[in-house]
C-alpha cells in the first residue's frame, strides 16, 4: 500500500468524521444550545483532547517558532469562528441542504488558491473530477428538485463558507510544510477556542449542560471525535497529497452526512441524491488513482 494511498484514506476518513456531526449537533440543538454555543463546546473539547494527547504522545509538539504563530492563528480563526459563522448563518437563512451544497463549492476555491500558491497544474482528469464532485454534492444536498429559491444573503454567506473552507484546506497544507501535523492541529483548536470564547457564551453553556445531564455525553464526545481525530487524520493526509486532491477526498463529508441523514434522521431517498452519492464516490476513486507526476 503506497503512502499516497494512505494519505488519501486519512483525508477521506477525516471528512467522514466531519460528516457525522449531526449525530451530536441535533441533540445539543434540541437541548436549547445555540449554534455558537455548540461550536464553542466543539472547540474546547477538541483542544483539551489534543492537549492531553500531545502530553502523552509528543510533548515537543507544543514547541513552535514565533514566525509560525501568524498562520496558526489564521487557521484557528478560519476553523473556529469564520467557518462556523458563515455556515450556520446559511443554514438559518435557507436550509441545511443548501448550506451543504454551497459549502462544497470549496474545491473551486482550493483549485484557484493552489494554482496561485503552489503552481499546481490542472489536468483534464482533475477538471472532470472537480465537475463530478460539485454536481454530485449538489445532488446529495437535494438542491435540485425542491424548487426553492435561495435568499441573496444566504447565497453570499454560503459562498463565503466554501471560500473559508477552501482557504482552511490550503493554509493547513502550508502549515504542515513548516511544522508537525500534531502541532498544526493542536494550535488550530487552541486558537479556535480563544477566538470562540467571546461568541460562545461559556457561562450560559455550562449552565445549560448542568441543567440537562443527558447533553453531557454529546458535549464530551463531539469535539474529540468530529474535530480532534477528524482534523488529525485530515492534516496528516493533506501533508502528502495535493490541495485539489485533498478538497475532493474531503467531499466524503457531505456524502456521509447524507447517509446519516437518510438512515438516522429519515431524510428523503430521492433518486438524484443516490446518483449524487455515486458521482462523489466515483470522483474520489478517480482522483485517488491519479499518478503523481514528478516535475
Amino acid at each position: 500500500m503506497s503512502q499516497q494511498f494512505k494519505n488519501s484514506v486519512f483525508v477521506f476518513l477525516g471528512g467522514a468524521l466531519w460528516g457525522i456531526v449531526s449525530l451530536f449537533v441535533t441533540p445539543l440543538s434540541r437541548g436549547g444550545l445555540s449554534s455558537m454555543q455548540i461550536s464553542l463546546i466543539r472547540e474546547v473539547m477538541a483542544a483539551l483532547a489534543l492537549i492531553i494527547f500531545a502530553l502523552i504522545k509528543d510533548r515537543s509538539s507544543f514547541k513552535i517558532k514565533p514566525s509560525d504563530l501568524g498562520l496558526l492563528m489564521f487557521n484557528g480563526l478560519l476553523c473556529g469562528v469564520l467557518f462556523n459563522f458563515f455556515y450556520f448563518n446559511t443554514i438559518i437563512r435557507s436550509e441545511a441542504s443548501v448550506a451543504a451544497m454551497l459549502l462544497y463549492t470549496s474545491p473551486i476555491f482550493v483549485m484557484l488558491f493552489a494554482r496561485i500558491l503552489f503552481q499546481e497544474h490542472m489536468t483534464p482528469r482533475k477538471y472532470l473530477v472537480l465537475a463530478m464532485t460539485v454536481i454530485g454534492c449538489v445532488f446529495v444536498a437535494g438542491f435540485i428538485g425542491h424548487g426553492k429559491s435561495i435568499p441573496f444573503m444566504a447565497l453570499l454567506t454560503g459562498i463565503a463558507t466554501g471560500a473559508t473552507y477552501g482557504c482552511f484546506t490550503v493554509v493547513t497544507r502550508l502549515n504542515t510544510q513548516r511544522m508537525k501535523v500534531l502541532s498544526v492541529t493542536l494550535y488550530t483548536f487552541i486558537f479556535g477556542t480563544l477566538f470562540m470564547l467571546p461568541f460562545g457564551h461559556p457561562v450560559k453553556t455550562l449552565a445549560a449542560l448542568s441543567a440537562d445531564h443527558s447533553l453531557i455525553p454529546y458535549a464530551l464526545l463531539f469535539g474529540p471525535i468530529c474535530s480532534s481525530l477528524a482534523n488529525l487524520l485530515f492534516t496528516t493526509g493533506i501533508s502528502g497529497v495535493s490541495a485539489n486532491q485533498a478538497a475532493i477526498l474531503a467531499a466524503s463529508e457531505p456524502l456521509v452526512g447524507a447517509i446519516v441523514g437518510m438512515t438516522v434522521w429519515h431524510d428523503s431517498h430521492e433518486p438524484l441524491k443516490l446518483i449524487g452519492i455515486v458521482l462523489v464516490i466515483s470522483a474520489i476513486i478517480m482522483q485517488g488513482l491519479e499518478p503523481v507526476k514528478k516535475e
